[in-house]
């Protein structure tokens, strides 16, 4: 038996035993205690293993080395699909070009890690937790698989926390939760911007910031007392005493701002697929201005108009005056932020009628 190996992996022999050495990793823990004998020596920091198992010693070394190898090369390659990924997302959030993704891999004990996973290999996962508020910086969680209770998958939303022994534990938050998870989760993500949500306390009212979504304002509007402050800073405040009524309407507010960015998303693609180049953009929504073309696609929330050349629009269903079909070539007028819809062909064929 060698007395060291490469990789990290260090056998020191003894008189009676073998001291084998390693970073700590649940899956090699899992492989030297199928070596029979093998016990952890808390003095030595090392795992112990008679001389009588060296056969089987050797075979399980040999297999760790090979896990270990795998194991620096899968840690390598999630660290450079989180930060693919995180500079697709900066990107999307509006971040400034040059900005650096802040990627971690460290976990404290009772600790909560919330939001997307946007990356998964085989050993790793990188978790999308949120954005810096001065300069938009993405923040990525990247947590070791062999760590967690359940696996998890690309897309997945959850909210992972450890406990002292670095194992965590997975919570969906798509499913319906308990106002118990619901306030751990709006207590865990004070001052963090989470899917487009950031809450913070001030003095006695939740100060709640995110950019302008008619949804997620009415939502919030629902909630007694809350009112939109411009001396704090252009926030929404809520008196603390109704914190029950705010968990609810942040939780949906965050659901909402998924949905409403996964449709965005969608609709960009869809437009791309039409139009090499394509520029996607909200319609501005300034009296007596219109808006004039073909209805590409209609989603839940919105509407994708061609705007000419390879500029496209982005109508909210919710501001306008009448349900729109695909295929329509409209003129969209607004007024007061209300959008009043004229279909073309129609009134092209009225005029045609009239000057008969």
């Amino acid at each position: 038996m060698a007395d060291s190996m490469p990789s990290g992996i260090d056998v020191l022999t003894t008189d009676n035993s073998f001291l084998v050495s390693f970073p700590y990793d649940r899956d090699l823990v899992n492989k030297i205690n199928k070596v029979p004998g093998a016990q952890f020596n808390k003095d030595e920091q090392a795992w112990e293993i008679p001389k009588s198992s060296a056969d089987d010693l050797d075979k399980v070394v040999d297999s760790m080395h090979f896990e270990l190898k795998a194991l620096e090369q899968d840690r390598e390659s999630i660290m450079k699909l989180a930060k693919i990924s995180a500079i697709e997302r900066m990107k999307d959030y509006g971040t400034e070009p040059g900005i650096t993704a802040k990627i971690s891999d460290y976990h404290k004990a009772g600790g909560n890690h919330s939001g997307e996973i946007i990356n998964v290999n085989g050993r790793f996962a990188a978790q999308l937790t949120g954005f810096g508020n001065e300069n938009g910086a993405a923040f990525v969680s990247i947590h070791r698989l062999a760590n967690l209770n359940e696996p998890v998958y690309k897309g997945d939303d959850v909210r992972i926390s450890y406990n002292n022994n670095g194992i965590g534990t997975v919570y969906d938050r798509s499913q319906v939760k308990s106002a118990e998870d619901l306030t751990r989760d709006f207590d865990a993500t004070l001052d963090q911007d989470i899917s487009g949500v950031m809450v913070g306390l001030s003095g006695d009212k939740y100060q709640i910031k995110f950019d302008f979504n008619p949804d997620m304002q009415q939502r919030l509007q629902r909630v007694a007392g809350a009112e939109f402050s411009k001396s704090a800073g252009g926030v929404w405040e809520v008196p603390v005493d109704v914190k029950s009524f705010v968990v609810r309407a942040v939780a949906d507010m965050r659901k909402e701002f998924a949905a409403d960015s996964l449709e965005r998303n969608e609709l960009a693609a869809l437009a791309e697929q039409k139009l090499d180049g394509a520029k996607v953009r909200d319609a501005f929504t300034k009296d007596g201005l219109a808006h004039y073309g073909k209805i590409i696609a209609v989603s839940e929330r919105y509407i994708l108009q061609h705007g000419g050349q390879n500029e496209f629009k982005l109508h909210r269903k919710s501001s306008l005056g009448q349900t729109v079909s695909e295929n329509q070539n409209l003129k969209i007028t607004y007024d007061k932020g209300r959008g009043s819809v004229e279909d073309r062909k129609q009134e092209k064929e009225k005029s045609a009628a009239l000057t008969r």
